[in-house]
């Protein structure tokens, strides 16, 4: 049975799951009493019937199998925290301790900041929380049971950069989840002289410049949607 199955499905032997196997098990032994009753003694019936019960046999295992995989499978879900860099601004506060608090720190162009009895501490690329929890256990060898809230004043290093024929050129900050054609606007628009569709983004990804053609007038005829990017930190848009 399994090697007739093979023939017609080698995918679906690769998916099968005990409850499958135990399913063609218990198909086969129905398969031998059937042949050997009296109602399909002549094999000329059997085989007219045949494909007909692989079909059924396919059908019930791959719903069994199918159904566990989706079961199984996790959500995924998006991490929406304010991840700090470079030049950003923050406050640090410790409960009860005004010696162990920071009215203004800003993250220096090594990723780090200096806090009271923790000297220098890693801040870029971490969450708010994260630097947080890394500052109540650092300050636990001095204080008991530290409380500390570390609140963003300022995100200097979520900027982009738009250059070239744009009426109003230079360094703008990231206050939101914001799009190519977005930021054109807030640049003012384009100037006479734009080469609309043949503007590009300059991106960092995974350490390498990397550069995207952005086709202004596709995306307004609806051509190219996939076009508008969302804006990242330190992007740079060039129109030419």
């Amino acid at each position: 049975m399994l090697e007739t199955l093979s023939q017609y499905s080698p995918y679906f032997l690769g998916i099968s799951s005990k409850k499958c196997q135990l399913f063609l098990k218990q198909y086969e032994e129905c398969q031998n009493q059937i042949i050997g009753s009296t109602q399909y003694r002549d094999r000329r019936n059997w085989m007219r019937y045949k494909h007909w019960w692989l079909i059924a046999g396919m059908l019930c295992c791959f719903l069994l199998t199918s159904h566990g995989a989706l079961a199984t499978t996790p959500k995924k879900t998006m991490n929406t925290d304010y991840i700090i860099g470079n030049g950003d601004i923050l406050r640090i506060f410790t409960w009860k301790e005004p010696d162990l608090s920071v009215d203004v720190s800003a993250v220096r162009l090594d990723g780090k900041i200096t806090f009271p009895l923790v000297n220098d501490i890693k801040a870029a690329g971490l969450s708010t929380m994260a630097l947080k929890k890394e500052l109540e256990t650092r300050l636990a060898g001095y204080v008991e049971s530290p409380i500390v809230t570390v609140m963003l004043l300022q995100a200097v290093s979520r900027r982009y950069y738009v250059l070239g024929e744009v009426k109003r050129v230079g360094e703008y900050p990231i206050e939101k989840k914001m799009t190519v054609m977005q930021a054109f606007a807030v640049a003012g628009g384009f100037t006479e002289w734009a080469s609309k569709n043949e503007i590009l983004l300059i991106r960092q990804v995974n350490g390498q410049e990397k550069i995207f053609r952005i086709k202004y007038k596709d995306i307004l005829k609806g051509k190219s949607s996939d076009n508008n990017f969302l804006i990242q930190a330190d992007d740079t848009i060039v129109v030419p």
